[in-house]
């Protein structure tokens, strides 16, 4: 059996995104990461313009917002972001693409998404979120004194993070043992 090719594009998948592969690369890869790692985005969808035309979609507290990448005015046309928004009712959020590229957040983003993948073994990612539940929000530094296992729990937080099962207290920013994290819960 073969499998459909992804017609040069790349897809990024995130706990946020709620099951949906998103077509992404380049800065916009980057850009979904950082929404995905941002404490304030509850999902992260897309909308179907038609034709090539898509648009990220982030949902927050305040409501739903199309995500528009351009370093100024609109990525797709002068008219593309006043189209949508007048198309579907959401706000447009115009993002610098210097902002996505702005360290140390740019680097933290892909050093905390390299930990993707990394398993999470049930009983330290229990042990976390169960400390971070009763005690939260903790440092890094505080939940690694407290977490005892085989593996390297900085590894597993981020995982976990990347997992959507803790987030991060402040905006990211540079990646310390003084970095705050709580519980999803």
């Amino acid at each position: 059996m073969g499998f459909a090719q992804p017609q040069n594009r790349e897809f990024f998948i995130s706990a946020k995104a709620r099951g949906v592969a998103l077509p992404a690369s380049g800065l916009a890869r980057d850009l979904l990461i950082q929404q995905s790692l941002n404490p304030g985005v509850l999902s992260i969808g897309i909308m179907r313009l038609g034709g090539a035309l898509d648009a990220y979609i982030v949902e927050r507290p305040d409501g739903r917002h199309l995500l528009d990448l351009a370093p100024s005015g609109s990525a797709h046309g002068p008219d593309f972001a006043k189209f949508a928004s007048a198309l579907h009712h959401h706000s447009v959020l115009a993002v610098d693409p210097s902002e996505i590229t702005r360290e140390p957040r740019f680097s933290t983003a892909r050093t905390i998404w390299s930990h993707r993948f990394e398993q999470i073994p049930a009983p330290m990612g229990m042990a976390i979120s169960r400390h971070l539940a009763d005690e939260g929000p903790l440092t890094l530094h505080e939940i690694c004194s407290s977490i005892n296992g085989p593996r390297n729990p900085v590894g597993v937080v981020l995982a976990m993070l990347c997992a959507d099962q803790v987030e991060l207290v402040d905006e990211l920013s540079q990646l310390t043992s003084h970095t705050r994290f709580r519980s999803r819960s």
